[in-house]
């Protein structure tokens, strides 16, 4: 039994570390928690209100208490939670389902079930309604799953997330974002969420552009992508060997402005803004007619700490944010362990993924009870995190509490931050989420794995963030289930050189694709590779002979090619049949009334079956396999099951296998034995012939196998998967 100081230990690895905490390590968590606060307080207000149709302090509540519990329980020293783009994108496909009508009834009974007067007046203004109960209900839900997965070990279930389909997910999350954050730019109201509604909106309300809007944020873009070029500049210029002191002085400045771009925009924009609410235009400067400024502004914030909220735990409300909690936790969780096992490669520590996903669920959990929406890792600001020099978790205590001070003592400040500004600082934020690169990459190692990319990008674009996943997950699911249903077996021969057994087939060999410039041919040749991909899943394309590889005479081996089920036996078996029993197998299978079945091959004297990727069978693959060796060994044919893993053997030890097979180790054990064999066989009716199935003479088949003319025919019967003997007539008979 494990004791329990181990299980809080493992459990709490803040009890590991923290007794060996000293001032150097406190000197560097401060500067890396300050310098990621000074990131995270303005895409919080931005990610808040711009994306996950909330009001800005619930993205600061966000921020603040995610890094609290994983402090205690999180095994990545770098990773930095809270919002990110992806996550308050979810959140806000959520909250801007329409729910209640544009009339007073509506109102009313809005305020019937929520309670909430200042979010039921949104429903009248904006036709839906973002009342906070849900995102934090969601938070909480999202949470629950992710501690359950951790607790049982069942986080093997994230990885039916193909990498293809998160990259297509991000991309496609990505340029909606961006598509969805110009009218922040441009000034403009009633802009529907998703691509391709906001692409028509915002060019339906092209006309409705503020100015101020307009000329703020073409001018935060400008000024952030001009301090984002910087850094990476100074990124490089520091990693030069040799640098001299005054370069690496530059560079340090450099890397430091660019690291704090977004307060350093905020402070310039939000001063801007102050002017003209103080100056031409008098209506920004107070709460009641800033929606008639020419600016728009974030508008009032209710200051003080952060307040403690209750979840919904009504029926209706779990029903309703459960397939969304679902995605979220599933994100989160890929994003979390993805980004700090990278991080821990580079820095030579170790993340526990297990440990991870109860981190990350306590996090949310407790997100519920302090007004925040789901938490995940953000790689920018872990990049960030790691490049200030963070130590220890205590990072993200240094930076929740300047995100608590800024709460409680700046909230009155926040309320001249143009939304443009905010627009801006979204959308380079989410830039690099944008890595078209990564299809390349997938195209040169995988073809097939474009096509999940390709639909879960286009359908995140043309329909929803939900679909897109959904669509995304079924997609590379059907190719990846396809081939374990259809295990493809292999020939095998004697290498000439080597003495190894190799497959007496090379693999399909396609011309190479043409490179350069795009054209109608490129384009053309692609598409064909993609189809003969498609093709090869139904027909199987044969590779050229291995002429190095040499087939024994005394003994045909044929490889498995992965393991048996009820739904892959059929399939394997008939692959079986087929390599060994050779061109006959190639035919299709006639009816039983169809006499004109005159092609009759001849059976092997000896064949092994390569059992080494077969790692697991079950009862209907275990009775037929016996049931096809146990025929085969009744037509004279010698069977040997060749590296038979222990898990195998244990089914098959429950059927009559053992009687008609022998077990061996190695290839080259059942060679050896094949060759010590009778070169007759023995007949399985020692006198007794039946009549020929079939018309004709068979007197090609007599003078092919003179001396084989009272030899017992073996055929596979491809309708029940048996071996059946026929007889064989005389010459001229």
């Amino acid at each position: 039994m494990v004791p329990w100081r181990a299980v809080v230990r493992r459990h709490f690895p803040v009890i590991g570390w923290l007794p060996r905490y000293n001032l150097h390590k406190l000197k560097g968590d401060v500067i890396a928690g300050v310098t990621v606060a000074s990131t995270v307080l303005p895409q919080s207000l931005s990610y808040a209100s711009g994306i996950a149709l909330l009001p800005p302090q619930y993205g600061l509540y966000t921020a603040f208490i995610g890094g609290f519990f994983y402090f205690l329980m999180g095994t990545a020293k770098d990773i930095e939670l809270g919002p990110c783009a992806v996550m308050s994108l979810l959140v806000g496909s959520l909250l801007a389902v329409p729910r209640y009508a544009n009339t007073a009834a509506g109102t009313a009974q809005c305020m019937a079930e929520w309670d909430d007067m200042s979010f039921c007046t949104d429903c009248i203004t904006k036709g839906y309604c973002t009342p906070p109960i849900l995102a934090i209900t969601t938070s909480l839900v999202a949470g629950l799953i992710q501690f359950t997965l951790g607790l049982f070990r069942l986080g093997f279930l994230v990885d039916l997330i193909s990498h293809p389909v998160i990259s297509g997910f991000t991309a496609g999350a990505a340029v909606t974002i961006v598509m969805e954050q110009i009218k922040s730019l441009l000034g403009l109201k009633n802009v529907r969420r998703n691509f391709l509604p906001a692409a028509t909106d915002t060019i339906k309300t092209i006309g409705e552009t503020k100015k101020y809007d307009l000329c703020l944020g073409l001018f935060s873009l400008a000024f952030l992508l001009a301090l984002r070029w910087a850094k990476k500049r100074a990124d490089a210029k520091l990693r030069e060997p040799g640098l001299q002191a005054r370069e690496r002085h530059v560079a340090n400045v450099m890397w430091w402005l660019g690291t704090m771009r977004n307060v350093i925009t905020i402070i310039i924009t939000g001063l801007i803004a102050y002017g003209v609410a103080h100056g031409s235009d008098p209506q920004c400067a107070s709460a009641a007619t800033v929606k008639a400024c020419t600016l728009s502004l974030t508008g009032a914030m209710p200051g003080g700490l952060i307040p403690l909220s209750v979840p919904s735990f009504a029926h209706r409300t779990f029903v309703e944010v459960l397939p969304a909690a679902v995605i979220m936790a599933s994100i989160s969780l890929l994003e979390t362990v993805a980004i700090g096992q990278s991080f821990a490669r580079k820095h030579n520590y170790v993340v526990e993924p297990t440990q991870e996903f109860l981190a990350l669920g306590v996090a949310n959990i407790a997100g519920g009870f302090f007004s925040a929406f789901p938490v995940t890792a953000s790689f920018s600001r872990t990049a960030i995190n790691a490049a200030s020099g963070v130590q220890t978790q205590v990072g993200l205590i240094v930076t929740s509490f300047v995100v608590l001070i800024a709460v409680a003592t700046l909230s009155s400040l926040f309320y001249y931050i143009p939304a443009a500004a905010l627009g801006a600082i979204i959308i380079v934020a989410v830039l690099d989420l944008i890595n078209f690169q990564i299809v390349s990459a997938i195209w040169k190692m995988k073809r097939w794995d474009v096509i999940p990319w390709a639909a879960t990008f286009l359908t995140v674009l043309f329909a929803s963030v939900e679909i897109g996943i959904l669509v995304g997950l079924v997609v590379s699911f059907l190719p990846a289930l396809y081939h374990n249903l259809r295990p493809r077996a292999a020939l095998l021969g004697m290498h000439r050189t080597h003495g190894t057994f190799q497959p007496i087939e090379l693999p399909p060999v396609r011309p190479g694709l043409p490179s350069g410039k795009i054209s109608f041919n490129l384009i053309w040749a692609y598409v064909c590779d993609v189809w003969a991909d498609v093709i090869s899943i139904y027909a199987p394309e044969h590779g050229p002979p291995n002429m190095e590889v040499v087939e024994l005479a005394e003994l045909k081996i044929v490889r498995m090619g992965g393991s048996l089920s009820f739904l892959s036996v059929n399939f394997a078996l008939s692959q079986l049949q087929e390599l060994v029993m050779g061109e006959i197998a190639t035919l299709k299978p006639r009816p039983y009334y169809d006499l004109n079945r005159s092609m009759k091959p001849v059976p092997p004297h000896a064949v092994a079956i390569d059992c080494s990727k077969v790692d697991n069978i079950d009862f209907t693959a275990g009775e037929a396999l016996a049931l096809i060796v146990q025929r085969g060994a009744a037509a004279g044919v010698h069977v040997y099951l060749v590296a038979v893993s222990p898990d195998v053997q244990q089914v098959l030890a429950h059927t009559s296998i053992g009687r008609h097979a022998v077990f061996v180790a190695t290839l080259a054990e059942a060679a050896a034995q094949a060759k010590e064999l009778p070169a007759a066989r023995t007949s399985i009716a020692s006198s007794e012939t039946a009549p020929l199935v079939g018309g004709g003479s068979g007197s090609e088949e007599s003078e092919t196998h003179a001396d084989d003319d009272r030899r017992p025919l073996v055929l596979f019967d491809t309708f029940d998967g048996s071996f059946v003997t026929y007889g064989k007539q005389k010459r001229g008979s």
